[in-house]
Order: C-alpha cells, then sequence, then structure tokens
C-alpha cells in the first residue's frame, strides 16, 4: 500500500468515527429539536464511466429524533481531486480511472464515500469498416477504443470472430484471411465490459480460371450478364429471346421474348431489374428479373450495341450505331444524349466520368448527366469493350486488331499487350487483379495480369467467345459463345 493509499484509508476511518459518535449528540446548546442536523449519511453514486463523466452524491441529513432535514452549508472536499473533483452541491466529475474519498461536512458532523472513476470503452474506431480481399490475401484490423466522452482507452483489449470462418477466418490478433470468394462480417468487441461492439464487412473475391464445362445455347448467345443466386441471362442474336441459365444445375431454366437482335444485357445491383439492347428493333427493354419478361420498350434513336448500368444504379447509359451514347433512367425514360462522330461500343465508368470505345479508332469521355463530350483520345486499331480502373488513371480496351491497347488518361499515351490475336470482349474480375479478354477468330479467353500486363493463362474455350461476365465476389464468369453455348469458369 502506498503511504497516499495508507493515509486516505486512515482519514476515511477517522471521519467515520467522527459519524458514529455524533449521531445521537446533542448541540453545544443543548437542544435536540427534531429540525437541527445531528446526522449526515452519504450515498455512494454508480460508478462513473467515462472521463468527464458526472453524478450527484445523496445525501441523507437526518435530526436526532430520526427526521429528514435540511443540510445546508455542507462543505464537499474530494480527497484526491487528480481522480474526481467534488463541487459543494455534491457533484463529482471524474478526470482519471482509479478510486477516490468524498466527504461533505456540516458543524462538526461529516461523512464520506468511495467513489469510482473508470473508463467503460463505448466506441471502437477502425480506419476501415469495410475490407476487401482476394482470396489468400490478408489484412491486418487496427482498431482503438474510446469511452462515451471521447477519451481513447489505450488499455482495452478486443477480440475478434467471424460469422463465416469458411469465406474469412480471423486471428486473436485480428488478422484476416479470404479464404473463398463471398461476404461476410468480422466483429470486434472489447474484452473487459463488452460494451463496445464493431462490425466489419469483409468481401473476399476470386478470378476464377478454371473451365468446368458449357451450356448449350443455340441461336448465337452474344450478351451476358449474372445474377444473383447463381443465374444468368444469355442475349441470343439470332432469335428475339433472352435465356435464364441456372449456374448451379448449368442449364437453361426459362426464356422469354425481348425485340429483334438482342445484342446484349445488364442486371441491376440487387438483381430485380435488367435491360436489353434489342438492336433491330432500335429499343432497350426493361425486364422484371423475378418474372423473366420484359414489360417495358423504350425506343433509342439508333441500333443500340452495349448497355450499363451506373454504379449507383441511378442512370443506364446505352451506346448506338450512329455515334450516339443515350442515357436512360431506371424507369425507362429516355433522357439526353451525347454525340459522337461514329459508332460507339463499349461503355464504361469511373468516378464522375462515362468513357466510351469507337470502333473508328477513338477512345471518348463526357461527364454523366451531360451533353458534351469531355476528351477524346487516339486508340490506333479497332477499339471494342473497354474497362477503366477505379481511379481513372487508366483504360483498358479491346482492340480486335491490336489486342489489347492500355490508355494513360491523363497523358494519352497508349501502349499494346500482345494477345493471341484481337480482343473483342473483356471483363475485370472483382478483386481488380485480373483482366479477362476473348479473341474470338483463336477461340481462346485470355487473363492478364493487371499488376504487370502479362498474360498468364490462355483458355482453349473454341468457337467464337464474345462477352464476359462476373458474379459479384468472382465465384464463377459466364462466356458467351456465338458458335451455340456458355463456357463457365470457377
Amino acid at each position: 500500500m502506498t503511504p497516499a493509499n495508507r493515509f486516505r484509508r486512515q482519514v476515511g476511518r477517522v471521519l467515520m468515527m467522527v459519524v458514529i459518535g455524533l449521531v445521537s449528540a446533542c448541540r453545544d446548546d443543548g437542544s435536540t429539536g427534531p429540525d437541527l442536523t445531528a446526522s449526515v449519511i452519504l450515498t455512494a453514486p454508480e460508478p462513473l464511466n467515462f472521463i468527464g463523466d458526472q453524478d450527484l452524491i445523496e445525501v441523507n441529513a437526518r435530526s436526532s429524533a430520526g427526521e429528514v432535514v435540511s443540510a445546508p452549508g455542507l462543505m464537499w472536499t474530494s480527497l484526491d481531486p487528480g481522480i474526481a473533483t467534488v463541487d459543494q452541491a455534491g457533484m463529482v466529475t471524474s478526470v482519471t480511472r482509479g478510486e477516490v474519498r468524498v466527504v461533505a461536512a456540516l458543524e462538526g458532523l461529516a461523512d464520506t464515500v468511495t467513489v469510482v472513476s473508470r473508463q467503460v470503452p463505448a466506441t471502437v474506431v477502425t480506419p476501415l469498416d469495410s475490407v476487401g480481399l482476394l482470396v489468400g490475401d490478408t489484412h491486418q484490423t487496427m482498431v482503438t477504443f474510446s469511452d462515451s466522452g471521447g477519451t481513447a482507452v489505450p488499455e482495452a483489449v478486443a477480440s475478434f470472430s467471424s460469422a463465416d470462418p469458411g469465406i474469412a477466418s480471423v486471428g486473436a490478433e485480428g488478422l484476416i484471411t479470404g479464404e473463398v470468394p463471398g461476404l461476410t462480417t468480422v466483429t470486434v468487441v472489447e474484452t473487459g465490459f463488452g460494451v463496445a461492439t464493431l462490425d466489419i464487412t469483409v468481401g473476399v473475391f476470386g478470378s476464377p480460371e478454371t473451365l468446368v464445362g458449357s451450356v448449350t445455347v443455340p441461336n448465337r448467345p452474344f450478351g451476358i450478364a449474372v445474377g444473383p443466386q447463381s443465374m444468368a441471362y444469355v442475349a441470343r442474336v439470332g432469335i428475339p429471346e433472352v435465356s435464364r441459365l441456372d449456374l448451379s444445375e448449368m442449364a437453361i431454366t426459362n426464356s422469354f421474348r425481348v425485340g429483334v437482335s438482342p445484342t446484349d444485357v445488364a442486371i441491376s445491383l440487387d438483381g430485380s431489374l435488367a435491360w436489353v439492347t434489342n438492336q433491330v428493333s432500335e429499343s432497350v427493354g426493361l425486364v422484371e428479373v423475378g418474372l423473366d419478361r420484359q414489360f417495358l420498350e423504350t425506343q433509342v434513336p439508333g441500333r443500340p450495341f452495349r448497355v450499363r448500368v451506373m454504379p449507383d444504379g441511378s442512370s443506364i447509359y446505352v451506346t448506338l450505331n450512329n455515334g450516339i451514347v443515350a442515357r436512360i433512367t431506371p424507369g425507362g425514360e429516355l433522357k439526353e444524349s451525347v454525340e459522337f462522330p461514329a459508332a460507339v461500343n463499349g461503355v464504361a465508368y469511373s468516378g464522375e466520368f462515362v468513357y466510351v470505345s469507337l470502333p473508328s479508332g477513338m477512345v471518348g469521355r463526357f461527364v454523366a448527366g451531360s451533353t458534351t463530350v469531355d476528351r477524346t483520345y487516339s486508340v490506333p486499331g479497332k477499339p471494342q469493350e473497354i474497362v477503366v480502373s477505379p481511379d481513372g488513371n487508366t483504360a483498358y480496351i479491346a482492340n480486335e486488331s491490336l489486342g489489347l491497347s492500355v490508355l494513360d488518361v491523363a497523358t494519352g499515351n497508349v501502349t499494346i499487350v500482345n494477345l493471341s490475336g484481337g480482343g473483342f470482349g473483356m471483363a475485370v474480375s472483382p478483386g481488380w487483379d485480373r483482366l479477362y479478354v476473348t479473341v474470338p477468330a483463336r477461340g481462346n479467353v485470355e487473363i492478364v495480369d493487371l499488376g504487370t500486363l502479362e498474360v498468364v493463362s490462355t483458355l482453349s474455350v473454341g468457337g467464337a467467345p464474345r462477352r464476359i461476365a462476373f458474379d459479384r465476389f468472382g465465384t464463377v464468369a459466364v462466356v458467351a459463345n456465338e458458335e451455340g453455348w456458355v463456357d463457365v469458369l470457377r
């Protein structure tokens, strides 16, 4: 026991003896009336739970006859104001963690209580409340705790648990490891009081590279999109139909009519709606995914090629054969258009910009919602599909003449990645580590590492592979093959 603590305990004992000796005593003038204070008893407040927390000490003053009386003029003292202070109304305020004796005295009467000042961690703070990982990658979770007043609690200890360790496991020190593609949560709990908790969303992304089989789809399957619950839509150019594929059963489960020559299809992030470009009908069909039916058709001023939903779902952009890029609302209303000098094919988004590719040898850019071209780039060859990095610094263009073109958005410089032939369709893996490019003339799907820009794998699928699509986490990829099937990669 430290000298300071020994002194506090001795003072407390003396004060308690004073109280006991004076409970039934008379005043110096001999009066014993019920209106005179004969005892003062304090009730300790609840523990103070954060730095700056306050509470009022309850005072029970009684006369010699045991009746409750007022006790004006009480003098309050904290025996260690460095832990908690007290004002002359009996309000104690936490300064730091510890225990302190507080004394109330009145004309020879006194009592003392112990006030507990502690820090209960109430908030978990972490730099990231959502984490994206590739399969096999790790992330070290960094957390700090603070009390309800916002003061840090550096001694607090965290425990970690994963809602689905099969998707993402987590160690005792908070190291998260991506196991298989999917979505789960890691929960952080402060171990002392269990009040402070936080859920961290963890998405694990894969790059499927194994061809596991194919689904026969007659009549020139061309455009394709993957929705939730292991389903996909494939647009069949040869007939006015879109087919639903069950990717678990590897089979067509339904087909429904749309406009003439459907070339592309896109599905909303929540999987409730889809849009299909009906090229010869010069329309975009709006599809209710749950019922597999086109319930609305929006006429557009030309033959539509590609359709893409903006990441926030607020708009849908459609590229046309006459150089027009049209914007459609989710409800099917045709809005403003942007005009380019020749047919427009691919469309991609990054930040506020919409990027499009022109097979005549150009990439164009405009601000979403505007009608003015912001910038154009010369891209030699025959640009087809386009993908733009999330930071907007690089555009990747499947080039039907040259393979893969890589455009530096700031400088306009273009470099070429050689493939086995001309690139046509293209999609980036959800974890942004691989670029998948179809080479129809060779019957190949070529996989390019985005870090090195080297071809790391070539899948010989035969036929004429066209469009590629992934599910949300890269569990599966599908390739529409115009020769009459859809390849499935896992």
